[in-house]
């Protein structure tokens, strides 16, 4: 049906845990004059445990318990953890939304609210990369018949999900390829107040991400003893996350294990480093390359990483390498630290010079700019029978 050109939006945000990189995307986006945001999402918890105080600038969200471990796939699929569905549709009709954005469609709960508001435009944020699994390969056969019905575009990090949202039957014009962010202000400030006293960032390498298997925690430790046992000055690991692998850091030689780092402190720990390192072996985008990147630190990471394809330019600002090629990761960080105090402060500002292409601002024009198009257009999805 024919509707009205749409002035101001009021976008309801439905999202999982918050990551730091979205809190700032959202928040410049409620600075745009002509948006009102609306949010539910889970208490901090399980290995990211971020005060709540870093979402005290959301106006009276709605939120809600999450689960206190990672959910296995089946589980956060068939469950809506702590929503009590009935406050939140309360607080949706008070609301009146004029867009809905959902981050996945993993949540029973969001599935069933984007069903009944289905004369209103709704998006889907997702963050996987194609890769042609069978699992995949489903996905995008379900998503003509299913998915199609609850979601009217979608929101993507990168290129590589761009891909998965294409092979789900999404046209151009309905994917919004905006990117990802980080706090950059917070991060640029490390950089600048270097570069404003020509004082140098400590030497050190730094890792920050959650201590799992995936995040190549292994590779790293085993490339940084083996760097360590050739090296005549070795420089220190600093180490910043939580998780199942945090026992094998303990009594490592030069390993500085701070555990679960608050984003507000971050800023200060990126200081104390020049080069960051990430080895994942699946990395959707990877926020810490934005974060160390802003903050002027080269990067050594994987090409498994997402962000890397944008923020690592190879030989310039840090270097790739294979996720598991512990040999090469080896020689990368006896490299890194043999060069030069000269060589190693380019390194960082060509870090920066990538990283100021990227930004919340710009994350939330990009959002505002696509949800205005979709608001003041009449070509939707058609309608379909209820999804779950």
């Amino acid at each position: 049906a024919h509707r009205e050109p749409v002035n101001s939006m009021r976008i309801a945000v439905l999202w999982r845990p918050m990551q730091p990189g979205h809190n700032a995307a959202f928040r410049a986006l409620s600075r745009i004059p002509d948006v009102t945001l609306f949010f539910a999402l889970p208490k901090p918890a399980g290995l990211y445990k971020a005060d709540l105080d870093h979402f005290d600038w959301m106006d009276r969200p709605y939120v809600f318990e999450w689960f206190a471990k990672p959910p296995s796939r089946l589980t956060q699929y068939l469950s809506s953890a702590g929503i009590d569905e009935r406050h939140l549709s309360r607080r949706l009709e008070a609301f009146d939304p004029d867009l809905l954005l959902a981050n996945s469609w993993h949540v029973p709960a969001y599935r069933r609210v984007m069903a009944r508001y289905r004369e209103r435009p709704r998006v889907m944020r997702i963050d996987n990369h194609w890769t042609g699994s069978l699992r995949q390969r489903l996905a995008a056969r379900l998503a003509e018949p299913y998915l199609h019905r609850l979601f009217d575009a979608v929101l993507v990090d990168s290129a590589r999900t761009a891909v998965f949202a294409k092979r789900m039957g999404y046209r151009d014009e309905s994917i919004w390829t905006c990117g990802q962010t980080c706090d950059r202000e917070a991060f640029a400030a490390i950089h600048e107040r270097a570069r404003q006293t020509d004082t140098p960032h400590g030497r050190a390498f730094i890792y920050v991400g959650r201590l799992v298997a995936r995040k190549g925690v292994a590779d790293l430790l085993e490339a940084y003893r083996r760097y360590r046992a050739a090296g005549v000055k070795p420089w220190p690991l600093i180490v910043c996350g939580a998780g199942p692998l945090a026992d094998r850091l303990t009594g490592e030689p030069g390993i500085d294990y701070r555990g679960f780092v608050q984003p507000r402190d971050l800023p200060e720990v990126f200081r104390e480093a020049r080069c960051l390192v990430l080895p994942s072996h699946a990395e959707r985008w990877g926020d810490a390359i934005h974060e160390a990147a802003s903050s002027g630190l080269a990067v050594i990471a994987t090409r498994q990483c997402a962000a890397a394809d944008v923020l690592v330019a190879d030989g310039e600002n840090g270097h790739l390498l294979d996720a598991g090629d512990t040999d090469r990761l080896t020689r990368l960080l006896r490299d890194f630290a043999e060069q030069g105090d000269p060589a190693q402060r380019a390194m960082g500002r060509r870090s920066f010079s990538l990283a100021m292409r990227f930004s919340p601002a710009r994350w939330a024009a990009c959002v505002h700019d696509h949800a205005r198009r979709l608001l003041n257009t009449t070509d939707r999805m058609p309608d379909g029978p209820d999804f779950f």
